[in-house]
This record gives structure tokens, C-alpha cells and sequence, in this order.
């Protein structure tokens, strides 16, 4: 008897394969969030395998590079900015390789489609107690598994184009009423942390020495 699509993914171990703890791609070590100066402090609790120009490990841009990050449990996919409703495809990539992706969201950054219960939000955790729950994760299939009990009613759709197709889509779309968006209001009323010369000053200074 075939299985229907819910009694695959019942069975399906998505540790099976996963050799390796963490990975994170940086190339930006400074930037508004911090994302070197954490790392840094995170790998002396947690094996993490560092790419990119932050780090001491090569991801060539072809396929050879996802073959590498799949047998990780864990990307790590901070943003470099903490912008209202900014996510890159880092967090939508991790999820295609079935890794568990750790972020770094403010509340107001969290996007409206982000699967639940399929990734960990490192603001909630002290240091510390992240990596155990890393560790922990790590040794317990059934409990990593459960990060992904949100493939029984979601499919993450990879294809560059698709964004395309929505914006076409709501362009098309007559119920949704026109608006005329003050978009110097819509920016000041933004996360983003603005540039100067004192902030470029700290963000090295943070980012290097912190």
C-alpha cells in the first residue's frame, strides 16, 4: 500500500545524514547586528564550522556548496540588519537543506510566513543555554524532529521567480484597494540603525574587540 504524504514525513528521520553541528556563511563582519562578535562568543560553547571571509572555511557558489551545508543540524542565518519585515533567503535556504536555521529577529523583523516551529530565535536563549539546547537537539532525533512537523502543511518553494509571480499576482489583484505610501514616514518609523561616523566607529570597534 503506498503512504500518503503525512505517513512519509511520520517516518522520515530528518537527523538521518546529519553529521555535523553547526554552520554559519559570513563575509560582512561588521554590520548593524553584530553577527561576527556573536558568532565568535558562541563557537567557545558549540562546535560551529565558520565560511566566507569571517571565517576560515570556503563555500564555492555552485553546487558543491550545498553539499557541503547539508549534513549540518543547524545554519546559522542572522541578518545583518534588524529591519521591520527584513529576511533574506539565508533562512529560506537553510530550511530547503532541512537544516534548523538560528536567527536573530527582533519582534518586529519576524516574517508573517515563517513556518512555525521551524527555527530557533537566539534573543530568546542565554548563550549558554543555547548550546545546550543544541546539544540537546543533537542527541535526540525525536525532539530535532519535531523542528520539522511544519513540512506536513507547508512546502518551502525555492524558485527565484516566485516572488515575481506574487508581486504580478497583487499587482492583478482589484480587491485590494490603491494607496499612496508616505515613504519617508515608513522609514523613519523603520528598525534600521543609521549610518554616521560614530556608528561605523562602534560597529568595528564591537564587532573586532567585543
Amino acid at each position: 500500500k503506498a503512504k500518503t504524504a503525512e505517513e512519509k514525513h511520520r517516518y522520515e528521520n530528518f537527523a538521518e545524514g546529519k553529521t555535523k553541528m553547526t554552520y554559519g556563511v559570513i563575509s560582512n563582519c561588521v554590520d548593524d547586528a553584530g553577527r561576527y562578535s556573536y558568532v565568535k562568543r558562541l563557537r567557545e560553547h558549540t562546535p560551529l564550522d565558520l565560511y566566507g571571509r569571517c571565517g576560515n572555511l570556503t563555500c564555492p557558489r555552485n553546487g558543491s556548496c550545498e553539499a557541503l551545508l547539508k549534513p549540518y543540524r543547524f545554519a546559522v542565518t542572522f541578518e545583518n540588519s534588524n529591519c521591520k519585515y527584513y529576511t533574506s533567503e539565508k533562512f529560506w535556504n537553510a530550511l530547503n537543506r532541512r537544516n534548523i536555521p538560528l536567527v536573530n529577529w527582533i519582534p518586529e523583523q519576524v516574517p508573517f510566513d515563517a513556518p512555525p516551529k521551524s527555527y530557533i530565535n537566539v534573543h530568546e536563549y542565554q548563550m549558554e543555554d543555547l548550546a545546550k539546547l543544541l546539544k540537546r537537539l543533537a542527541n535526540n532525533d525525536t525532539e530535532y524532529n519535531s523542528y520539522f512537523e511544519w513540512r506536513k502543511n507547508y512546502t518551502v518553494i525555492a524558485d527565484h521567480f516566485a516572488g515575481f509571480c506574487d508581486m504580478c499576482k497583487a499587482l492583478h489583484n482589484d480587491s485590494v484597494p490603491a494607496q499612496v505610501v508616505d515613504y519617508k514616514s515608513w522609514l523613519a518609523d523603520d528598525t534600521c540603525q543609521g549610518w554616521t561616523l560614530t556608528s561605523i566607529i562602534t560597529r568595528r570597534i564591537k564587532n573586532y574587540f567585543v
